[in-house]
Order: C-alpha cells, then structure tokens, then sequence
C-alpha cells in the first residue's frame, strides 16, 4: 500500500500511456503539421512518464538521485522497448518503429535532465527546506 502511495503519479503516467499506445485509434485522415509529429508525440508521453517516475522516486527518497537511475531511465526505456514489440507483434492495427523507440528513450533522457536540473533543485527548495 506504501508502495501505491509513494508511486500513484507514477502508476497514473504508465496506466495512461499503455491506452495510448494499444488503443485503437479511429480510422480519419492523416492530419499532420510535420512528417515527424508523431516523434514528437513519443518524446512528450515518454518525457511525462520519466517526469513522474523521477517526482516520485525523489519525493519518496528525500531528494536523492543515486540510486533512481533504475527507476527513471532503465525501467521506461524497457518499457518502451516492450511497448514497440507488442506493437509489432500482439497487435493487427499498431506497428512497432525504431524511430519510436528512439524518440521514447530520448524522451526518458529528456525527464532525467529535467529531473537533476530543475525537479531536484524544485523539491529541495520547497518540499523538504533544505539546499541542493
């Protein structure tokens, strides 16, 4: 229960993501602004979820970083991984991408940074009063 308590961000990033990525999307025209936007897409979702996964792991481990690098860059570039199989090959109307699964991993880099330079500087200042 501590567990669910400490990852609900976390737990609420991953289960949206998942309907994201396995629901299937009504058949419209291809829209698009750029060739690319669906990259895009990918490092934004997976941006979000590297964010929450670090927020969480951070405000639970008073602020330490350490020994976060399980939790906020192994586990969701697995995910991601995973993610594209199944795409690939549990699904008729999904496909798995390289440049998907890059865009994912660049995304979760991009919440590691976010994290060390701006979320754990944030948390230090405001949530547990103490400097960085």
């Amino acid at each position: 229960m501590r567990f669910l308590r400490n990852y609900l961000c976390s737990i609420l990033a991953i289960g949206l993501l998942l309907y994201l990525s396995f629901f299937k999307p009504p058949t419209i025209e291809s829209v698009s602004l750029f060739e690319h936007l669906d990259k895009v897409i990918h490092f934004l979702m997976y941006l979000g979820v590297g964010s929450a996964l670090w927020f969480d792991y951070l405000r639970s481990h008073k602020n330490k970083m350490q020994n976060g690098y399980l939790v906020g860059l192994v586990f969701p570039i697995l995910l991601g991984g995973v993610i594209e199989l199944l795409q690939e090959y549990a699904t008729t109307y999904r496909g798995g991408e390289w440049g998907d699964f890059l865009s994912n991993s660049l995304g979760v880099l991009g919440a590691f940074f976010f994290a060390r330079f701006f979320l754990k500087p944030l948390l230090a200042k405001y949530y547990f009063k103490e400097e960085v």
